[in-house]
């Protein structure tokens, strides 16, 4: 319901208060038309004057917007070096080009929104019910989450350790002297454990390791010696 302005007007003519929303809709705001219904259908005479003031009254209340727009707290906070705002023991993400800058969030009943000089520059959903959580966007962080990716073995080391304690330690060498993460080296030499049989695979590792050789085409070569002389001793048999 909304709300009316009350005036002397309305105490002196109470009969007024519901009347004057449905002609003011219905004489279109004709504050003649208006005057002529309140005199003829209910016997009420009102001044022009007291009349032009409610229907002004009526007109402004008419304009106002019916939709409230959402009730929102505010609180400034530093973003983090992990690209976070802490709110309410829960952190949320924002770009992490924002790092060590200050942010102005917008706390709604179901929404978070982060604001960097007046513009937004995130949005969440509120972590309602929860402590120590975080929500994160990941885009927010492209450069760290290539570092994340990058953190720990890469699939083809996890694939290659485990199987032999000596192929273990030649790994461990070949990523040594490997630029990077050494992923193209490591690739290589799968694909050899792969192709060819366990057994010349590992002797010839076994081998390389002893003698310290990591050049995997050298490696390679030694395999093929050992899966030659393999053939050659079963054609004998």
């Amino acid at each position: 319901m909304r709300p009316r302005f009350v005036t002397a007007s309305l105490t002196r003519h109470p009969q007024l208060l519901p009347l004057l929303p449905e002609l003011f809709s219905r004489c279109q705001g004709n504050i003649v038309r208006i005057r002529e219904i309140l005199l003829d259908e209910h016997a009420l005479e009102v001044p022009y004057s007291t009349l032009t003031r409610l229907v002004r009254q009526e007109e402004l209340l008419q304009s106002l917007p019916t939709f409230l727009p959402p009730i929102y707290h505010i609180e400034h906070r530093l973003v983090d070096l992990e690209g976070y705002v802490n709110l309410a023991t829960n952190r949320y993400s924002v770009p992490q080009r924002l790092i060590a800058k200050q942010v102005e969030i917008h706390q709604y009943q179901e929404q978070i929104k982060v604001f960097y000089q007046h513009r937004l520059v995130a949005e969440h959903a509120r972590l309602i019910g929860k402590k120590n959580g975080r929500s994160t966007i990941r885009d927010h962080h492209p450069t760290m989450n290539r570092q994340q990716a990058h953190n720990g073995p890469s699939s083809e080391e996890i694939q290659l350790t485990g199987h032999d304690p000596i192929l273990d330690l030649y790994l461990i060498e070949v990523k040594q002297r490997s630029i990077g993460r050494g992923i193209n080296r490591l690739r290589r030499l799968l694909e050899m454990k792969r192709t060819y049989p366990a057994e010349p695979f590992l002797s010839a590792v076994h081998e390389a390791a002893e003698y310290g050789l990591y050049d995997l085409s050298r490696l390679e070569q030694m395999i093929l010696q050992r899966v030659a002389g393999d053939f050659f001793n079963m054609e004998n048999d």
